[in-house]
């Protein structure tokens, strides 16, 4: 029969503790029996046989308890009495001790154990329990000079362990203490039916209002923009944003911050509103003016010569063709921009000697291309000499340059409005209103609105530029010198 070097004899409570110390026996090469580990590698279904046998061939015997209850409990009581009556017979020379784990005290074990070697569990203790049980010849290991008390290792354990959550929760205060870059998505709502007319949204500028700072940012065409370095406390918080831009808003105007922000945004209904007022060339009021729109919606001005139309949505876009007509006036067409506010209208009476210009009472007043705009403009913004050169009109989309001084900076933009204006004799001019900014990469960049004005015998406008940091303003004086 082969020899077991080591019996554990332990209560299934105290099964953990014992498995470590069986786990750390094996390792060094010896002979270990401990119940349930043993009986399994071996198969043995003869369980209370397979014990005694191997009782009867331990050469050292190690009691593992807890408390003097699982010592003395029957089965464990029976195995440390029978080794012990066997070392007490002569049959073992072994040695016989008990490892006590927290919260058993020596004072508890019994008598016939308590005279024997007595060491606290305790992983740095293990050593100890190598070199009382090691194989004769075989070197022993170096161990503490005295056996550690358990409480020193839960100690440990417990300072390691506070040490970690301190670790963890400072890791956690100095990384969510960082500020941090916020991307925020402008995307059109979902559920809106818009025309086809209605103008695309491209680009602008948000302004976001966090603990009574603002900060603004420009907002690319494709509706993305960074805020970079936001304060901490801010993650997770509301705060007011509102966008500038032209046709278009944001549908909430607050919103929880994140690293990512998903904003919606939906027309801002300044292209439903259609206002004016009809008179005669005296300037008396005309009351029941039949005003056709080129959408089909039609009304008739009050007796005041007012009229108003207020559009949904999906009958909205940038400029609209008004048909006015009366019985015993001539009708007449007019090109109307919302954005331009109210439209006053001059119908003259259709009398055949009349000497006005048909061609404009008829008929739609002439409206001037947009690419007639593109041209080399001279002036002053302040007073520094000003050159605006506009090369590309496609749409209502426009870019070029400015020169201010000797400093050369790209501009896009586009035309925001377009009316006319005619004058008693029936000459007209073409009114473009213009937003063009700077790219925004420099602390001197702004936006420019400019009214251009062109006409058959002249092009030139007035208006203003802003810087984007809000410091500046500078008014604005060009023409083209024919």
């Amino acid at each position: 029969m082969e020899k077991v070097d080591v019996f554990i004899s332990r209560k299934s409570a105290d099964a953990a503790y014992a498995k470590k110390i069986y786990d750390y026996l094996i390792a060094q090469g010896l002979s270990v029996f401990v119940s349930d580990q043993s009986l399994r590698e071996i198969g043995n279904a003869d369980y209370i046989k397979a014990i005694d046998d191997a009782l009867a061939r331990a050469t050292h015997l190690i009691v593992v308890g807890s408390s003097a209850e699982n010592i003395t409990s029957p089965w464990v009581e029976a195995e440390w009495l029978f080794f012990l009556n066997r070392k007490r017979s002569g049959k073992a020379s072994g040695n016989l001790f008990t490892v006590i784990i927290h919260p058993l005290k020596l004072e508890e074990l019994p008598a016939s154990l308590a005279n024997y070697e007595v060491i606290p569990y305790n992983t740095d203790n293990f050593p100890i329990i190598y070199n009382y049980v090691r194989e004769s010849g075989k070197p022993s290991v170096k161990a503490p000079v005295k056996p550690l008390p358990a409480e020193r290792q839960r100690a440990w354990l417990m300072i390691t362990v506070l040490l970690l959550v301190i670790g963890y929760v400072g890791f956690y205060f100095y990384f969510s203490s960082q500020p941090y870059d916020a991307t925020v998505f402008l995307e059109k709502r979902a559920d809106l039916d818009l025309p086809a007319s209605y103008p695309p949204f491209n680009g602008g500028e948000i302004s976001i209002i966090i603990d009574n700072k603002e900060e603004r940012k420009q907002v690319m065409a494709n509706g993305e923009v960074i805020l970079k370095q936001l304060p901490s406390v801010s993650k997770g918080k509301k705060a007011t944003i509102k966008l500038l831009t032209n046709y278009w808003r944001i549908a909430e105007e607050s919103v929880t911050l994140g690293k990512t922000v998903h904003l919606a945004i939906i027309p801002d209904g300044s292209l439903g509103n259609i206002i004016g007022n009809v008179r005669t060339p005296s300037g008396n009021p005309l009351a029941d003016v039949h005003i056709q729109l080129d959408n089909d919606t039609s009304i008739y001005s009050d007796g005041q010569g007012y009229f108003q139309i207020n559009l949904p949505y999906r009958m909205q876009k940038e400029y609209y063709v008004l048909h006015l007509s009366k019985d015993g006036y001539k009708p007449i067409n007019e090109y109307y921009y919302p954005k331009s506010g109210r439209i006053d209208v001059v119908l003259k009476g259709s009398d055949p000697g009349s000497t006005q210009n048909d061609a404009l009472i008829n008929g739609l007043s002439p409206m001037i291309d947009s690419k007639t705009i593109i041209d080399n403009y001279s002036g002053t913004i302040g007073e520094k000499n000003f050159t605006l050169s506009i090369e590309n009109v496609n749409g209502t989309e426009i870019s070029g340059y400015n020169i201010t001084g000797t400093n050369r900076r790209p501009i896009k933009g586009r035309i925001v409005n377009k009316r006319i204006e005619t004058t008693d004799s029936g000459y007209g001019s073409t009114i473009f209103q213009l937003v063009l900014a700077e790219p925004g990469d420099d602390k001197w960049d702004g936006e420019f609105n400019i009214d251009l004005t062109i006409s058959g015998k002249s092009k030139g406008g007035f208006g203003n530029w802003k810087s984007f940091n809000g410091n500046l303003t500078r008014d604005i004086k060009i023409r083209v010198m024919q």
